[in-house]
């Protein structure tokens, strides 16, 4: 029985990562210079897939409901995409009376940064754990 229900949350999640892995890789074909798609679905869809069963353990163990890991992980896999589409369309001025020195402002940092890239497969952790803590605390006062 445990198993159906990870199997279940694993080829959820797999699946939306593996839609987002496909248009990340289109996009990357589309937009930029080097035409590396396939490493780009490949790459994701490796992630995607150490997510999905990590993730579908932790819904297993914390008795989520199929509903909350489609929510969770179509904001997570949305947030993939946006931030591939952003690192791809991403304008960097070059001033060139500061000898060629690249200035990037706030958002561009963020943009670039690997960190954004890493939060991507925490956070969903994060919502899960912090909504069954709420979920635990509210049963155990009534």
């Amino acid at each position: 029985m445990v198993i159906q229900h990870w199997l279940k949350h694993f080829m959820l999640s797999a699946g939306l990562f593996l839609v987002a892995a496909i248009i990340c890789a289109w996009m990357q074909n589309q937009y930029s210079i080097d035409k590396v798609g396939i490493l780009v679905f490949l790459l994701f869809g490796v992630f995607g897939c150490i997510f999905s069963g990590l993730y579908a353990v932790a819904q297993v163990k914390w008795q989520h409901s199929l509903l909350h890991t489609f929510v969770v992980v179509l904001g997570t896999v949305s947030y993939l995409v946006v931030l591939q589409y952003l690192e791809l369309n991403l304008n960097i001025d070059i001033d060139p009376q500061d000898g060629n020195v690249i200035k990037l402002n706030i958002l561009q940092k963020m943009i670039k940064s690997p960190l954004s890239f890493w939060l991507l497969f925490i956070f969903p952790f994060i919502i899960s754990f912090t909504l069954y803590k709420l979920n635990t605390k509210s049963q155990s006062r009534t």
